[in-house]
């Protein structure tokens, strides 16, 4: 595989997480990945034009040493160029002082902050059998401000789910208010939706725009994250994907198949067995099609899944005709 084939790479660092989103389609296990398997993971596939490299998992601050660790040894590998952008995607709850000082100190680090609006919403969907008080905002209440300060603007992903799509607009003024400005809006994928949620979700849209739209012609400076996005399949975004076990994916869409062989048939091979780039087939030898999709999820969740990223497609159409205008 060329370098400049792929911008982003993933690592997933572990499969477990703290929380149960109702609407989160990626399945957990007790998986972590070996830091002999991270480190080996970044030695091969590090380059030069790699743009974006992301901790995912699972909750990916369970494996907070491990991610201080592999920062620095690619700030310090010369594999990876200045522009390297480093992004955690957490569901926010195990943020606190030391892990934000790591932030900070680290400004090519941005945190994507999972956080669905105000807290009947965002809590609604959340549940976690260690601690009740995870399901409610408490945590972001305490660190909001300082989130909303770091250098480089957190990212937002507010998910609308069939359970919160009536409160749209207030979820997202909540975020807002909150002094998070970069929000990405997402329908929940690869769950079912009735024609009136559909309906609703259509109907928010409309709303959340003309809001913004009020925003941007005030001054109020909230960018859409939505905007710069373009994906073939919804919610994943292509790149190249290591595995908590060594396995490597064209594409972090194998991330909704259970960890294990029912994931790995869709590898394109191991790590251990990868010495570099071009050892990696051109175009890639596997892929997740429609057909491994439907033995994953019901014909419903599927349909529903088009029609709502159609919606989100219309929604992100009009911010853009509202931009230039």
């Amino acid at each position: 595989m060329r370098p400049d084939q792929y911008g982003i790479l993933y690592l997933a660092l572990t499969s477990r997480c703290n929380l149960a989103c109702s609407y989160c389609p990626v399945p957990k296990a007790d998986i972590s990945m070996p830091r002999l398997t991270a480190e080996r993971g970044l030695d091969v596939l590090l380059h030069p034009r790699l743009r974006e490299l992301r901790f995912f998992g699972g909750e990916p601050l369970l494996e907070f040493e491990l991610i201080k660790i592999l920062v620095e040894r690619v700030q310090q590998s010369g594999h990876a160029g200045e522009h390297l952008l480093f992004r955690i995607t957490t569901n926010g709850v195990l943020l606190d002082d030391e892990k934000l000082d790591f932030i900070e100190a680290h400004r090519n680090i941005q945190l994507v902050l999972s956080i669905d609006g105000a807290e009947k919403s965002h809590a609604g969907q959340r549940k976690s059998d260690a601690f009740s008080e995870k399901n409610s905002l408490e945590w972001f209440g305490k660190i909001a401000a300082r989130i909303a300060a770091l250098k480089r603007p957190v990212v937002a992903n507010m998910v609308v789910c069939p359970q919160n799509v009536a409160d749209m607009v207030e979820n997202f003024a909540f975020i807002a208010k909150h002094g998070l400005r970069r929000v990405n809006i997402l329908p929940a994928f690869y769950v079912e939706w009735s024609e009136d949620e559909i309906s609703e979700l259509r109907n928010g849209f409309r709303k959340t725009a003309a809001l913004i739209d009020r925003l941007w012609s005030s001054g109020f400076s909230v960018e859409i994250e939505n905007l710069h996005v373009n994906v073939e399949k919804p919610l994943f975004s292509g790149g190249l994907l290591l595995d908590c076990d060594g396995y490597v994916y064209s594409g972090d869409i194998a991330m909704l198949f259970h960890p294990g062989e029912n994931r790995r048939r869709f590898s394109i091979g191991n790590i251990t067995d990868i010495n570099d780039l071009s050892a990696l087939p051109e175009p890639p030898s596997a892929c997740v099609d429609e057909e491994s999709l439907f033995s994953r999820f019901s014909a419903s969740a599927l349909a529903s899944t088009k029609q709502v990223d159609s919606e989100l497609s219309h929604f992100v159409s009009m911010l853009r005709v509202l931009k230039s205008s």
